[in-house]
């Protein structure tokens, strides 16, 4: 079961106080537990997986630098997906006033997919068990908010007040949010 608790436990609250000491060893804990997570946030608005270890390079580098400014108070795991879904969106706004195109969205394929080499990997095998119907081109066809919304609750387990913080909106929205891409999952599957 998903928790909705959005302060930080008693363990993640040493760590960050050991973060605002400056132990590295603490940090690299944070990094452990929470990179790769942070990780699938970035590539799914970016779909690059190196903008996207970018992104997540220049938000810990920030966050080490500002270390002493981090709020006991929120999530850690709400905060760095927060901080990565921001750089991302900002890259992604600056990519697109340098170059008047949005940034690494891929080539569609044929089957409205992307040309990029593990989401095609995923298609075939899916393919084959699923009658050519794939969760990824699924989750493609959902609007960018509600697609966000669902992986943050599914695939990184954040409650729906974690998710409202990461997406800076209310929880009730964020409840929202996963609902109607729910819905639009089974629409789109029946």
């Amino acid at each position: 079961m998903l928790s909705d608790s959005v302060g930080l436990s008693s363990q993640d609250a040493a760590l960050v106080k050991r973060i605002q000491a400056g132990d590295a060893a603490a940090f690299t804990e944070v990094i452990n537990t929470y990179a790769n997570g942070a990780l699938r946030v970035a590539y799914g608005l970016l779909h690059s997986r190196d903008a996207a270890k970018d992104v997540l390079q220049n938000v810990l580098g920030d966050w080490w630098a500002r270390r002493e400014q981090l709020s006991p108070e929120l999530s850690i795991r709400a905060f760095l997906f927060a901080a990565v879904r921001y750089q991302a969106l900002k890259e992604l706004r600056q990519h697109a006033v340098r170059t008047g195109q949005r940034l690494y969205k891929g080539t569609a394929s044929r089957d409205g997919g992307l040309t990029d080499p593990d989401t095609i990997a995923v298609q075939s095998a899916e393919q084959e068990i699923d009658d050519r119907i794939t969760v990824e081109a699924l989750l493609t066809k959902l609007p960018e908010r509600r697609r966000l919304a669902l992986q943050l609750r599914y695939l990184e387990q954040l409650s729906f007040s974690e998710i409202a913080q990461v997406m800076e909106v209310s929880r009730k929205a964020a409840e929202h949010l996963v609902l109607r891409a729910l819905e639009d999952l089974r629409r789109a599957s029946g």
